[in-house]
């Protein structure tokens, strides 16, 4: 069959041209449906990359602000162990300057 077209082709040079023409054409379309479905694919590729990025990222920064605030949390709770152990030494000394002025009041015979 082939053998018979390339018969045909050599009879009319113009025809032969023509259907050369045809084929390459449609060769050119084929290349051109796989570099574009090659570039859809990188870009997809692309796309699920930076959607990976921005997840991680996202994670990275939700990460950060739970570290952020634990450290709030830890810094409040120092500043409140800080103000109750103020708040002790502060009453432990009322209690000693009270005890102290109500034996000073207190008679003593020392020579008894």
């Amino acid at each position: 069959m082939e053998h018979m077209n390339s018969r045909e082709e050599s009879r009319d040079p113009h025809q032969a041209f023509r259907l050369w023409l045809k084929k390459k054409h449609e060769e050119r379309l084929k290349e051109r449906r796989t570099e574009e479905l090659r570039k859809q694919e990188e870009c997809l590729f692309f796309l699920r990359g930076t959607e990976g990025r921005e997840r991680a990222f996202k994670q990275w920064l939700r990460r950060k602000q739970i570290e952020k605030m634990l450290e709030q949390q830890v810094v409040k709770e120092r500043a409140r162990q800080l103000r109750l152990e103020a708040k002790r030494a502060k009453q432990s000394q009322r209690q000693r300057c009270n005890m102290s002025e109500g034996r000073s009041f207190r008679f003593t015979d020392d020579y008894n």
